[in-house]
């Protein structure tokens, strides 16, 4: 490790990109390397295709301030290589940047996983192994996930949900229909199983990945398909889409068509019976699969398979009109007269995994009780923190960054506080009774989505007033030292134009940057240094 630097400087600068102060701030570059792999559930694969961010922090409390330097993606193999400039304000010994390395769960083509409110996870190597460095850095090779026993990683959810995203791109060669897909990993999602709207796959803590990836897929590909949100609004309603089900259950025409399509897509057909009852999916499944297998004559004469495009076409061309197999099957006949279901089919029994309520009740209350943890931790802080402010060394034209630590330091943590409480706020909401009583009825009458959206909004304001009311503060508390000292007055004109900013972009809709949104991570992943004898966790 370098020397660190004498004093952290503590600033709450919302920065949507690289900032650094007018005059006497020098750049350095920095080239990082290294690699991220992904522990699903005790299985190592490489992290590969997400998004890296080489930062420098700025701050101690959190991410809040950190300048982003460098933004790119993982290779196949999980690896990295990042090359930017920071660079602390001053010409000192001190001033090259302390530099860390995020990875976040989005491959800038459409893929993402998210929390219930949207923000997209994340994961820093230590902020402070690489401090006050310039030219190539190794910040070495790094894991992030779950051990064996501990249910699904949420890197592995994302992992296997890109793979069921890319294989839709290489049939079609574009995006599917809704132009992108979130899975969104709960904290304690009160249902059995995950559930899709048009473009996103809300998930169990836990769940299984892999043959379900595809299967929740398909049905953002179906839904997106046949039409708008109001739209699957009703079919959830007339369908009853929120059930327990199994592939041979007798359900209902349409029920059976949207799992049907679902088992299809993820090659789990299971004939029921005779095959002949269209209300039940693994039925509609099997059907479907022999459909694929139509012989058709090519342009050049050849005897093809139909294969599964033309059935997807066959989706797209008809929003709102299909909700059975029958009325499926005589839209492809109109462009294959000929193409029947008789063809045989493997049956392949694989059920979706159902998790119980108490599993998922266990992990959220683990998180409330690491919630109260931090809490506790950082209301020590800010006893301390309050204390110092209380008398702060002396501004000097010299020297003034002590004083700013001393007086900002105790906005930081207060504000950490706020974020942690509502976190904690948001996962006991999903523990209560009241939650999970009115859940089922939520989904099945359409109410769901436009209470989720209301309760993500209220979030949203609740994380933007709490910024607001920081980034104001800390302009109240240095404003007196303008005349004392330069640096404390550019540093004052810095936090006026970022809260300008930052209130044009809230008018204009803009989402928050991340270094202004709560950085607790809850769930059993743990960021871990890899390395040839094992695992050892960060401190």
């Amino acid at each position: 490790m370098n020397s660190p630097k004498p004093a952290r400087l503590l600033l709450l600068i919302f920065a949507t990109g690289s900032l650094h102060l007018p005059a006497n701030a020098d750049d350095y570059t920095v080239t990082a390397t290294g690699s991220w792999t992904c522990i699903n559930n005790g299985v190592t694969l490489p992290l590969a295709h997400a998004r890296v961010e080489l930062r420098d922090s700025d701050v101690d409390v959190g991410t809040l301030g950190d300048d982003v330097m460098a933004v790119g993606l993982t290779d196949d193999q999980g690896r990295f290589v990042l090359t930017g400039q920071g660079g602390d304000p001053g010409n000192y010994s001190w001033s090259r940047p302390d530099v860390y390395v995020q990875i976040v769960l989005t491959d800038e083509q459409g893929v993402r996983l998210t929390d219930e409110v949207n923000n997209e996870w994340n994961a820093n190597t230590p902020q402070h192994d690489h401090d006050n460095v310039e030219g190539n850095v190794d910040i070495g090779d790094w894991s992030v996930g779950t051990q064996a026993g501990e249910g699904s990683s949420r890197c592995g959810v994302w992992l296997a949900a890109r793979a069921a995203y890319q294989e839709y791109v290489s049939l079609e060669n574009q995006a599917p229909p809704a132009g992108h897909y979130d899975v969104e990993y709960w904290a304690a999602w009160p249902y059995m199983t995950p559930w899709t709207n048009l473009d996103t796959t809300h998930w169990p803590t836990g769940y299984q990945t892999g043959v379900v990836n595809r299967h929740e897929f398909a049905h953002s590909v179906r839904h997106s398909f046949d039409g708008d949100q109001n739209h699957f609004n009703w079919d959830v309603t007339r369908f009853v889409y929120a059930r327990s089900h199994s592939s041979c259950d007798d359900t209902n025409e349409g029920f059976a068509f949207n799992e049907g399509w679902a088992e299809f897509w993820a090659d789990t057909p299971q004939r029921c019976g005779n095959g002949s009852n269209m209300e039940q999916e693994g039925n509609v499944a099997t059907a479907l699969t022999a459909l694929t297998k139509c012989k058709i004559n090519s342009n050049s004469g050849e005897t093809l398979a139909l294969g599964r495009i033309p059935l997807l076409h066959v989706l797209r061309d008809w929003p709102e009109q299909i909700h059975s197999f029958a009325e499926f099957l005589d839209r492809l006949q109109l462009y294959y007269p000929n193409c029947n279901y008789s063809a045989p089919v493997e049956s392949i029994n694989s059920p979706l995994q159902q998790v119980d309520w108490s599993s998922q009740a266990r992990a959220a209350e683990e998180s409330v009780a690491k919630l109260n943890q931090a809490i506790s931790s950082l209301t020590t802080q800010w006893n301390q923190a309050r204390l110092q402010a209380a008398h702060p060394p002396a501004c000097t034209t010299e020297n003034c960054l002590p004083t700013i630590e001393a007086l900002t330091k105790p906005i930081l943590v207060e504000l950490q506080i706020h974020y942690a409480e509502l976190v904690r706020s948001r996962v006991q909401q999903e523990l209560s009774p009241e939650f999970r009583h009115n859940f089922i009825q939520k989904l099945n009458d359409g109410s769901f989505d436009k209470q989720f959206r209301r309760n993500r909004q209220e979030y949203f304001e609740r994380i933007v007033q709490l910024d607001r009311t920081a980034l104001q503060r800390q302009i109240e508390i240095l404003t007196p030292l303008r005349h004392q000292s330069k640096i404390a007055d550019q540093w004052v004109e810095i936090l006026k134009s970022k809260l300008v900013k930052f209130e044009i972009e809230r008018r204009e809709g803009k989402p928050l940057p991340a270094t202004m949104q709560p950085s607790f991570s809850i769930g059993k992943d743990v960021v871990r240094r890899a390395h040839s004898g094992g695992t050892e966790h960060v401190p």
